[in-house]
């Protein structure tokens, strides 16, 4: 009788297996993120998309740049994919009916 072959599995301990390296910073885990956000995202003009486009370029390594709004999103949907996501902050940017833009700042629960 022939011996059974023995399966030798290179690729199995190479992802699993144990690591040595240091555990994350807990303080690194926890850096502020934040959503930068039009109200009314086909209202408030280009003067203020452009806007939103610069802060999130400004606030880079830790904001949402490539955030699409819809006019159909309000803002109880940003605040409960915060949650998920990890978002600290909501920087809320609308245009009132008299031109003023506004700028409203949210801090969401940890």
């Amino acid at each position: 009788m022939a011996r059974r072959r023995v399966k030798k599995r290179t690729h199995v301990g190479a992802n699993n297996g144990p690591t040595n390296s240091v555990p994350a910073n807990n303080a690194a885990s926890r850096s502020p993120r934040s959503m930068v956000i039009r109200i009314g995202a086909g209202e408030v003009g280009p003067s203020v998309s452009q806007l939103v486009k610069d802060v999130r370029h400004m606030m880079e390594p830790g904001t949402a740049s490539r955030l699409k709004e819809r006019r159909s999103n309000r803002l109880r949907d940003y605040t409960t994919m915060a949650g998920p996501l990890g978002v600290s902050h909501l920087l809320l940017f609308s245009r009132s009916t008299s031109g003023n833009t506004n700028l409203r700042l949210a801090i969401t629960p940890r």
